[in-house]
């Protein structure tokens, strides 16, 4: 659906070594785990508004982040990221098939993405300027042409690596790190998580017309 300059924001925590726990048991990455809590949250949320049996076979689908840059960059500046587009098994009852299914979807789509070569999409995005690609969004907009054709994906998933140790600000300790990922054109959820001294930290970031309880996604990500 199309957004508004309205935002609205849910925060929450969980264990790092929970997740490393179910990691290790499976058989599967910590970012596998991010993406079942992110499904299971959605489902239960889903479920709740009675709007699961809406999507019958379905899976959801989050577009996930993930680094490119190769090892002659590492010592330049900047970002060099991708999109991996990853189904969220939201029609499965069992949480541990929604998890094993992601982990082998996810591990398909990072073979699909390896054989296409990480510079494609690069060097595909770099043929428009940013503000064609810009003008175009706000016309989209303006015209309400963002609902109109079917989305790509319906959440961003971002899991960041944070720093294992304390950091202090003037003498005092930071306890928590929530990141706040951006929302783009036609959806309106992004899930980000951050790791910091043995937790996960979570930031729901939605738009309200979209998604109208944000701490109800971020409370599920927790349980």
């Amino acid at each position: 659906g199309p957004l508004s300059p309205r935002r609205v924001v849910a925060l929450a925590d969980c264990s790092l070594s929970d997740v490393k726990r179910v990691k290790a048991e499976f058989g599967v990455t910590v970012n596998d785990v991010v993406l079942a809590a992110v499904a299971s949250s959605l489902r239960a949320d889903l479920t709740e508004l009675g709007a699961l049996d809406a999507l019958d076979e379905r899976p959801l689908v989050a577009a996930v982040p993930i680094s490119v840059r190769s090892a002659d960059l590492e010592r330049e500046f900047g970002n060099h990221t991708s999109m991996m587009m990853v189904p969220l098994p939201t029609h499965l009852d069992d949480p541990v098939d929604r998890l094993r299914a992601i982990h082998e979807r996810a591990e398909a789509t990072k073979e699909h993405h390896q054989a296409m070569g990480s510079d494609l999409l690069e060097g595909w995005a770099g043929m428009f300027p940013p503000w064609a690609v810009s003008a175009g969004a706000q016309v989209s907009e303006r015209l309400g042409l963002g609902h109109l054709p079917p989305p790509l994906f319906n959440v961003v998933v971002s899991n960041v690596q944070g720093p294992p140790i304390p950091l202090y600000l003037a003498g005092a300790e930071v306890t928590s790190i929530y990141p706040l990922g951006p929302l783009m054109v036609g959806n309106g959820l992004n899930i980000t998580v951050i790791s910091h001294c043995g937790r996960l930290h979570i930031g729901v970031m939605a738009e309200p017309s979209l998604v109208e309880h944000p701490g109800a996604l971020a409370a599920g990500f927790e349980a």
